[in-house]
């Protein structure tokens, strides 16, 4: 009897609990007229359901580019849109997924961000939407009725049901499902995210019938971060991006759609991933728009910097703006004709007074602030907070060009950078000597270098042993030639020959009497480093311990990347002794001899810079002789091209072979001549060496005006 009881009452729970669940009849559509207007017009459907966020007047920019992600949604085309910053562009690629969604045109949007936290912040949007407009709940309640009737209660999907059939809805936090309702088109219809730096490829899931959704729309929304967009070149995050973004994405689909895409963009830095992605010579799949916030710059340049006085004083008054605002109400157009158009201004009488004059901007209707007076003068505001670089990268999408070491050195640029001094003569503000030796399996290519105290060097000699009876040649000349290692010893080996061979270079070199010019008396070597390399590494160092003694260092070149952590940053070990970009691990108990390291990215672009560097300047780099002596040196010098990326905070110039694969023995030589130079003392202006820093890792006591402005901060 009890166990009846029992039964009876859990029946009666779960009865009224299926009644519960049961949310009873959709209500009919409220407004089937808007609802056909706007499903069959993106414009229209932002005006109508979405007026609380697009509640300005359209201007030229927007309507262009609601035209184009309509036909995004439609065809299935790419677009990549970079606007000023708070043109809406994200709002307006998520209401056309919202909208693809409600109208059925998509069964499934993916939404990808540069960071996952983005993607999910984006369908807290889409459920804010769904849950609380009145209109659309009101037009499409197949869709935001069981949204409404389920109050944002997640727990309450599993069990809801229409008239007694489950509505299978999904409300994650990187995943949502419509209900799936008869005779819906949008029953069963997916937003769901990912991020780039994710796994996008799984962006699939099981459908009732046994079938695999496949994303048809992917909204990707600002897809770079300001440390990515400085990450270039073939291994940087720009690239990796790109790729997965017209690779990956665009595979989404599958092999029987096509997926169309969206990329609201903001161009960060030359040649990032929104730059790239923008030109249509590279992408022209993705169709990018490029606007600016201003098309033309006021004439009357005068006048505004008399206002940007103004303006400063304004920000520090108690007044607020009104002294900026009287200055512009009295010399601001009076034409009353748009300001997205050129105007005939020099037809106008108060041409030379009028502060507007020549100026067009994007959107009439934008004032940033309700107290703005016009469009030009909201513009401006922007330009003076902003400065001139963040103006151009944030509202014109047209960054500045920085100038850097990015200058490029030509081969003949290199060759003409001569001092006309004789071969071997070493100038008298010289205190170190220095040579470096890059070790090829058939031959040894040699720099010798002198330098002043301030990292001005000067190339005093180069050349390969087995010395060579021809002005030019290659390594593969060298090779096949019967003057290399291999023929000048015989009886040797592969690694015998290289140290039968530095065994007779290294004392030359040691041994050798350089004169300083105007007799001031000889110099010698004060160090030599020579590249350790791989296979032969015992032959050098049996080298070092036979001949070279102390004056003669092994080293290693390590190209330190971007996202790797910078040689400065390198926890000290006792025993070992840290320079300006090169460091010497300790090797004693270990199976490696001794040796310095060295950051070969750095020390590349140091060269290239020193070369570059005009002659007479500190830190300029001079050749000895006539510019046609050094054709084949600058060849090897200018043999590698290098990308700027960034990491760690820090941007670094990676360096490798051109195409073309051309020699580069002379370069590696000068870099490890240059580092043996810094073991030796030389130091660059105004760098501290790192050998001399303070141990503790705790920074300096600050005084009591920096602490006072870093509570301001």
């Amino acid at each position: 009897m009890a166990a009846s009881k029992r039964k009876y009452d859990r029946e009666r729970i779960q009865g009224k609990t299926f009644l519960s669940q049961d949310i009873g009849r959709v209500p009919p559509t409220k407004n089937r007229n808007r609802r056909k207007k706007s499903t069959a017009s993106f414009r229209y459907f932002c005006e109508a359901y979405l007026a609380q966020i697009f509640y300005l007047a359209w201007s030229k920019d927007l309507l262009r580019v609601i035209d184009k992600i309509e036909r995004v949604v439609i065809r299935h085309q790419s677009f990549a849109v970079a606007m000023p910053r708070g043109s809406g562009k994200t709002m307006l690629c998520r209401a056309a997924a919202l909208w693809a969604i409600l109208t059925g045109r998509h069964k499934y949007v993916a939404v990808i961000g540069a960071v996952a936290a983005q993607s999910k912040d984006t369908v807290t949007w889409f459920k804010k939407q769904l849950s609380q407009n009145e209109l659309l709940l009101a037009d499409f309640p197949e869709v935001c009725y069981p949204i409404h009737a389920m109050d944002n209660e997640g727990r309450r999907c599993p069990g809801q049901r229409v008239l007694g059939k489950k509505t299978n809805i999904k409300w994650g936090i990187d995943r949502l499902i419509m209900p799936t309702i008869a005779k819906s088109k949008s029953s069963g219809a997916i937003i769901a995210t990912a991020s780039l730096d994710g796994h996008i490829r799984g962006l699939t899931y099981p459908m009732p019938d046994g079938s695999q959704a496949r994303p048809t729309l992917a909204l990707v929304d600002d897809p770079q971060t300001d440390e990515s967009s400085r990450s270039q070149g073939p291994r940087g995050q720009t690239t990796i991006r790109l790729k997965t973004i017209n690779e990956t994405i665009r595979g989404l689909a599958g092999p029987s759609h096509k997926l169309g895409i969206l990329v609201p963009c903001t161009v960060i830095c030359a040649g990032d991933l929104s730059d790239r992605l923008l030109n249509h010579r590279e992408f022209p799949a993705f169709r990018g728009e490029r606007t600016k916030r201003l098309y033309a710059w006021p004439r009357n340049k005068g006048l505004w910097e008399e206002y940007h006085e103004a303006y400063d004083r304004c920000l520090l008054s108690d007044d607020g703006m009104k002294e900026c605002h009287a200055i512009y109400r009295k010399a601001r157009a009076t034409c009353k004709q748009s300001l997205e158009e050129p105007r005939p201004c020099e037809t106008c009488p108060r041409v030379e007074v009028c502060m507007d004059a020549g100026a067009v901007v994007d959107w009439a209707a934008r004032l940033d602030d309700p107290d703005n007076l016009s469009a030009i003068q909201a513009t401006m505001h922007q330009f003076f907070d902003y400065k001139a670089e963040g103006f151009a990268s944030e509202f014109q999408n047209e960054p500045l060009s920085m100038e850097t070491a990015d200058k490029i050195l030509t081969a003949a640029a290199c060759a003409a950078k001569v001092n006309n001094r004789a071969a071997n003569e070493v100038p008298i503000e010289c205190t170190e000597v220095t040579v470096g030796i890059d070790v090829q399996q058939s031959s040894l290519w040699y720099v010798v270098m002198g330098w002043r105290q301030n990292f001005t060097g000067y190339v005093l000699d180069y050349g390969v042993w087995p010395r060579q009876n021809r002005r030019v040649f290659s390594l593969a000349d060298v090779v096949d030639s019967p003057n290399n290692l291999a023929a000048k010893y015989p009886k040797c080996g592969i690694e015998g020959a290289i140290q039968a061979g530095l065994e007779e270079l290294v004392p030359l070199l040691l041994n050798r009497d350089y004169a300083r010019a105007g007799g001031a008396g000889l110099m010698r070597v004060g160090r030599l480093t020579i590249d350790l390399g791989g296979r032969w590494a015992s032959a050098v160092a049996a080298v070092k311990r036979k001949v070279g003694g102390a004056a003669t260092t092994l080293c290693k070149g390590v190209g330190i990347k971007a996202g790797t952590k910078p040689m400065s940053s390198y926890k000290r070990k006792p025993g070992e002794k840290h320079g300006e970009h090169w460091y010497m691990p300790q090797t004693k108990g270990t199976r490696e001899f001794p040796y310095v390291a060295i950051d070969t990215n750095y020390w590349k672009s140091f060269i290239h810079a020193a070369l570059l560097t005009p002659a007479g300047d500190p830190g300029a780099m001079t050749i000895y002789g006539q510019p046609a002596d050094h054709a084949l040196f600058a060849s090897h010098i200018t043999a590698e091209t290098f990308v700027t990326t960034h990491g760690h905070g820090r941007d670094v110039q990676e360096w490798t072979l051109r195409p073309q694969r051309p020699d580069n023995h002379w370069l590696d030589a000068s870099v490890y001549a240059a580092v043996a130079a810094s073991m030796q003392g030389i130091k660059q202006p105004n760098r501290e060496d790192p050998a001399e820093r303070r141990a503790s890792s705790l920074p300096p006591p600050m005084s009591l005006a920096e602490l006072a402005k870093g509570a301001r901060r």
